[in-house]
């Protein structure tokens, strides 16, 4: 063999024994270990509408890559801005409802990453 394909051989072999050793680190990781999990998140979040009943909705998804990336997400789906806000007049008992204008809250509920840890 010549020089080349020696250095070439054995850069080969390097890049293997790294690979396995990188292997054999990420299955003897405690669960709590974040540092290998390649696989994805879904979440969930609520946000508390403005308005006089202060109602509450839901929103998820299941696209992100960790639980930052959702909560940033799921934070600027504001779901409040679809739905009305609905209250009863104390005195009459006629239904009043407003459109909900934005969320004054948001609140990750929980975060799920593809191998059941979060």
């Amino acid at each position: 063999m010549n020089m080349r394909t020696q250095s070439f051989v054995h850069f080969c072999h390097r890049a293997a024994s790294l690979l396995a050793l990188f292997l054999a680190a990420s299955c003897f990781l405690p669960v709590t270990a974040q540092a290998f999990d390649f696989g994805g998140v879904t979440a969930s979040g609520t946000h508390v509408c403005s308005g006089p009943t202060e109602r509450q909705c839901v929103v998820s998804g299941s696209i992100f890559r960790n639980c930052i990336d959702a909560a940033n997400a799921l934070k600027v789906q504001d779901c409040c801005r679809t739905n009305l806000s609905c209250s009863r007049d104390p005195k009459t008992g006629a239904k009043k409802c407003e459109s909900a204008s934005t969320s004054t809250k948001f609140t990750l509920d929980y975060c799920v990453g593809s191998s059941g840890r979060r």
